[in-house]
């Protein structure tokens, strides 16, 4: 089963309001008369319906491990038939604006793993997986009790016995760079002997307890023999971009792609504290915003002396040229002031308004503005 590929803007700026816990919730049975409504009044249209639920609804209805949720998470289609239908029943049952939520859209795959559930009216109804419903959960920042009942149902559902067994399943359907700390940490909680860390780096010129010393300042009294990069303290931050922005990994550091709650990776805090390794090459990695390693440095005037990449571009279209621009950051040599970002405008353009524009940028965009005017 397929769904368009749509952009997911919408639903994002829903996840931000929509995901929490409501303060009136749906029982098992009001999911399923819901369901029952959408489906006869698809049939009475002559529409075909099609929807993959899953969150607290597939608990509820597939895995019947609990009698309520907050909404249905589901994707669905066709959208804006069901969309409309499901605003009606809202309004007719007093159920929350909410009750039937797609903001599930940003955290699920394409074409995700289902099985068919059943069939109301005109709208099949699918669930997704338990072992991708497992690594959903874990996926999500949330750490909400219901959530974490789930997690422990389906940990023992899907007969999992280790930590190194519900990472394969987490990896199996999302990428080390989409996992923030807190995932680690609701694994951890569960499966408290779960290392993912591997022993501090020995080669550097400082002691071999350098690491250890100054992270346990900050944290817990970790092991020596290793650093627990994903132990975190009340503000969320965790080890690993404590010690990115202290300048204390080497370039053997294998957790750049960690986040935190605000979606920065650990690449992007020492990018923004100037203190990334020599020979670092990760410079492609994006944050939650789309923002790359390579413009948090740029906008930080932290890149380095040989940096080559000036044409990478962030999510919105914009280069790493432009970023440094911006804020004034661009070297003395820098020579590609006639490059563009998505919305046409060259870094000269950019670079105009700062006061420290080299003369030779100065003089490309008088060029550049007097071939416009001809």
């Amino acid at each position: 089963m397929n769904f368009e590929d749509e952009k997911k803007t919408e639903s994002q700026d829903k996840a931000t309001f929509d995901t929490g816990v409501n303060e009136q919730s749906i029982t098992k049975q009001d999911i399923l008369e819901g369901l029952t409504l959408i489906g006869e009044r698809l049939m009475e249209k002559g529409i075909e319906g099609e929807m993959i639920i899953a969150g607290g609804a597939a608990m509820c209805l597939v895995q019947e491990s609990r009698n309520m949720t907050c909404d249905i998470d589901a994707i669905y289609e066709p959208r804006e038939e069901i969309r409309q239908i499901a605003s009606e029943i809202s309004f007719e049952k007093n159920w929350p604006v909410s009750w039937l939520n797609d903001a599930v859209e940003v955290f699920m795959q394409n074409d995700p793993p289902v099985r068919e559930y059943r069939k109301f009216g005109s709208l099949v109804v699918y669930s997704v997986d338990p072992d991708y419903l497992l690594a959903m959960k874990l996926r999500s920042a949330r750490g909400l009790g219901k959530d974490m009942e789930d997690i422990s149902f389906l940990i023992n559902k899907l007969g999992l016995i280790s930590g190194e067994e519900v990472l394969d399943i987490l990896f199996n359907f999302f990428g080390p760079e989409e996992i923030s700390v807190f995932t680690y940490q609701k694994i951890k909680s569960f499966f408290p002997e779960t290392s993912f860390a591997k022993p501090a780096d020995t080669s550097s010129e400082q002691p071999n307890n350098f690491y250890q010393d100054v992270i346990t300042e900050y944290f817990y009294n970790l092991p020596k023999d290793y650093i627990d990069w994903i132990c975190i303290d009340e503000k969320g931050n965790s080890a690993a971009h404590v010690a990115a922005s202290l300048g204390l990994l080497s370039l053997e550091f294998d957790l750049w792609h960690l986040r935190d709650h605000l979606g920065m990776t650990v690449a992007h805090v020492a990018a923004q504290a100037g203190r990334l390794p020599k020979d670092f090459n990760k410079w492609e990695l994006k944050d939650d915003r789309g923002s790359t390693v390579a413009h948090s440095a740029a906008q930080a005037g932290r890149l380095p002396n040989d940096f080559n990449k000036w044409e990478l571009k962030d999510d919105p279209g914009s280069t790493v040229a432009h970023a440094a621009a911006q804020a004034g950051r661009l070297p003395n040599d820098f020579i590609k002031w006639e490059l563009k970002d998505d919305r046409g405008r060259t870094v000269a353009e950019v670079a105009g308004g700062h006061a420290s524009l080299p003369e030779t940028a100065l003089n490309q965009k008088n060029v550049l503005e007097s071939c416009e005017l001809h």
